[in-house]
């Protein structure tokens, strides 16, 4: 305020110095969840933004220990690369000097003449001194200025020029306007709203320009188009102003208090308050002095800063000045209000507002109001702090839940990160996670703020086992040296041999039905990863009813029929170091598969055939939140050839060819249907050491998805008005490496036991390129 009693100011020459120019503004490169606190110490310890520390103190009055930025959090902005680069912040005071180096190189439009006036000068280097590496620097180092003066060409109050240098900052596309004024009674007081209010009262005929123009003068028609320019400003930006430097005062004053007589001022407006905050372990404020007005009726849209600042004076050109006052924490807000226009280009200043009111540092008093920000977000105040501290970091980072947006605009409701992604199956390896390389979507704040993540962030790791694992059930399950289809699971426990007829109920893991559901000759040897179209989704239980022939006879056959479920699974994510959690509904499918063998002397010949449907998931693959979910039909055909060489070599291989088709809602859209491939060839040589012993080699590759493409539909933005900006992405689920499982295995049975050792290495393991992973596992099965 102009009638802050500031302490004894000083002129002063701070050290000189230079900084690197800032770099690419990374800010909307990343879904900003924390900031590098060594980046952001460094700044705070950079001359131009230190020398805002001060120790000081009013005659008779106890000692304050200041850091005005500091208390703002301005640093954490800078640390990011945000400046307010491209922004306008219009400024109305006494009088500017241009010519200071805090402007030099610096945009300014000048609307009317004017003296050059310390107070000014300093209000405006609070908002945007440059950043050069001496004297001092704004808050928006980078944003550009429009000033003017509410001194009229004969001097005193001019509203009519209050009112064109208002509208002129319209039309410059000012982000926010900064009022560090206010208008004083004759004995030098300010006048407070609760006047404004009464004249309107007394006389409901009497519109507010009418009221106004009694009080401070002048005609009712530039009173009246003055409240109209701030009504236009206020549609558009935010109007600051700073309240009374009078802690005794009872009521807002009659400018800072307008909304209160015309509530249409209320969603573009904010009032600053002068206090000392000390700050608690936890980096919250834990207390604050308050040295000006308290908020009072601007409450709802009040917020408190440190008004001891250094900034430039009109002295000279390179002169400083130290005051405190409501005057000095107004420009740090609108200096805000363009470091997040800067960073939230899509954001309407309203919503701006929203912001810096809802990160507000309110827990160090209690709580006499709620203000309703809307979308579930409130932020409690009382009428002595308002809404609390202005905190710039908190401000930057997402308010409320973060999510992929399921309705029409970026302010609807959202599926948060956690439950929302793909989760692909073993088939389709990287292929997915390669397609989103390098792309970048859009989330949703509460407050419909938008943040940039990678793509590959919605690639979720599945709840399925390891290589390693699903090996060792495989090892554990699989009898080295029996025919596919005689293996057997009872309640998973143990395994057993059959007959070579009969009918078999089996319960377990999905990974058991393989060897049933294969090619006769689908056995891929010991220690081998038995991925057949109907281990997609390992783990999962399966009950199965399977009908057997003797498949060594010419109309030899094995016929099963099943149903698996497995209960939904937490998948994980990290975005910027933060990792999301969620869980997903149960998986459920159901399929049948027919084996037939013909036996021709010393080779044997199989042919199979099998079918299964997915829910919720595609081959393995999920989607799940607002990518939606999906269903799948698959089909497949089974060719095994035996041939023995000799009463005690023999070689085998086998081969799956299929497709399968998805049916996806939400983001993820269908594409062309998916084949995919297995194959085993492999040699078997018994009586090797012992006439009871088997050893086999083999060579096989998992299934793997040959090609599928599909379209993910992903956020890219947001309009100023709130619409989704949307973007195509193509998804190829085809993996970059294709897996060969090199498998060695030795088996040799007693009276009492079986002994088992086998080793895998697995090259382009995962179907990753360039990946490779080994396995050796051994056992011994006691028989009782």
């Amino acid at each position: 305020m102009l009638t802050a009693a500031p302490p004894p100011g000083s002129t002063v020459t701070p050290p000189g110095g230079t900084t690197s120019p800032d770099g690419i503004n990374p800010f909307s490169l990343a879904y900003m969840t924390s900031f590098d606190e060594d980046e952001a110490s460094r700044l705070r310890s950079l001359p131009e933004f230190a020398i805002q520390q001060r120790t000081w103190s009013f005659p008779g009055s106890p000692t304050y220990t200041s850091f005005s930025y500091a208390s703002v959090r301005a640093e954490y902005p800078l640390s990011v690369g945000l400046t307010g680069a491209g922004k306008t912040i219009a400024v109305v005071d006494d009088g500017f000097r241009l010519s200071h180096r805090e402007f030099a190189g610096k945009m300014i439009r000048s609307f009317g003449t004017f003296s050059s006036e310390t107070h000014g000068t300093k209000v405006a280097s609070i908002v945007a001194g440059v950043r050069d590496g001496s004297g001092m620097m704004g808050i928006a180092p980078g944003a550009d200025l429009h000033v003017s003066s509410f001194v009229g060409t004969t001097g005193g109050l001019n509203l009519q020029r209050l009112a064109d240098a208002t509208r002129d900052a319209v039309e410059k596309n000012a982000i926010a306007q900064n009022n560090s004024w206010g208008i004083i009674d004759a004995q030098g007081t300010e006048i407070p709203v609760t006047e404004l209010q009464a004249r309107v009262d007394a006389d409901p005929a009497r519109n507010v320009g009418r009221a106004l123009a009694s009080i401070v003068g002048g005609s009712e028609k530039a009173a009246t188009n003055y409240l109209d320019s701030l009504q236009a400003f206020a549609s558009r930006g935010v109007v600051v102003f700073a309240a009374s430097n009078d802690a005794a005062a009872t009521s807002a004053g009659i400018l800072d208090g307008l909304p209160t007589v015309l509530p249409s001022l209320a969603a573009g407006w904010l009032v600053a308050v002068n206090a000392v905050p000390t700050f608690g372990a936890d980096g919250r404020v834990a207390s604050a002095a308050r040295l000006s007005a308290a908020c009072l009726q601007s409450a709802p849209a009040c917020l408190v800063g440190d008004g001891m600042t250094l900034g430039a004076s009109a002295g000279g050109d390179r002169s400083y000045q130290w005051s405190t006052g409501t005057s000095f924490v107004a420009p740090q807000i609108a200096g805000g209000l363009a470091i997040l226009a800067e960073a939230f280009p899509s954001l309407p200043p309203s919503d701006l507002r929203k912001r810096l009111l809802a990160s507000a540092d309110n827990g160090f008093y209690a709580h006499s109001g709620v203000t309703d920000l809307g979308y579930g977000v409130t932020h409690g105040y009382n009428s002595e702090f308002g809404h609390g501290f202005l905190n710039l970091k908190v401000a930057l980072q997402p308010i409320g839940t973060v999510g992929l947006p399921t309705g029409a605009t970026a302010y609807d409701r959202k599926t948060a990160l956690a439950s929302a992604g793909i989760g692909p199956g073993a088939a389709q390896g990287d292929g997915i996670a390669r397609s989103l390389v390098g792309r970048r979507i859009a989330v949703f704040d509460a407050l419909g703020a938008d943040f940039r993540v990678r793509a590959s962030a919605l690639v979720r790791s599945t709840n399925e086992p390891s290589g390693f694992e699903r090996r060792f059930r495989s090892f554990t399950a699989v009898s080295g040296g029996q025919r596919a289809g005689f293996a057997r699971t009872a309640l998973g426990l143990t395994a057993h041999t059959l007959g070579p007829t009969g009918n078999v109920l089996s319960f377990g893991s999905t990974d058991l039905l393989v060897p049933t559901l294969g090619a006769g000759f689908a056995s891929p040897g010991i220690g081998a990863l038995p991925d057949r179209m109907h281990g997609v989704i390992p783990g999962a239980v399966a009950a199965a009813f399977t009908r057997a022939a003797d498949l060594t006879a010419p109309a030899g056959y094995s016929t099963t029929f099943y149903a698996f479920a497995t209960p939904g699974g937490e998948h994980r994510a990290t975005v910027t170091g933060t990792a999301f959690r969620g869980e997903t509904d149960e998986r459920l499918g159901a399929g049948a598969g027919v084996i037939r063998t013909f036996s021709f002397g010393s080779a044997d010949l199989s042919v199979g055939a099998s079918v299964m449907g997915e829910n919720r998931s595609a081959l393995g693959l999920e989607s799940f939140g607002a990518l939606g979910t999906s269903k799948a039909a698959s089909a497949a055909l089974d060719l095994g050839a035996g041939l023995r060489l000799s009463d005690k070599v023999a070689v085998f291989a086998s081969v799956q060819g299929g497709a399968s088709v998805a049916d996806r809602d939400g983001l993820l859209a269908s594409g062309t249907g998916a084949p995919f491939t297995a194959f085993t060839a492999g040699i078997r040589h018994s009586a090797v050491l012992s006439d009871r012993d088997v050893f086999t080699f083999s060579v096989s590759q998992p299934l793997r998805a040959e090609a599928d493409r599909a379209i993910l539909s992903a956020p890219s933005g947001r309009t100023l008005d709130g619409g989704i900006l949307w973007q195509a992405i193509p998804v190829n689920m085809a993996p970059s490496g294709r897996q060969f499982d090199w498998n060695a295995g030795y088996e040799a049975s007693a009276a009492t036991g079986l002994f088992r050792l086998a080793a895998t290495l697995s090259t382009d393991a995962g179907h990753v390129h360039g990946a490779v992973e080994v396995a050796v596992m051994g056992s011994w099965m006691q028989r009782f």
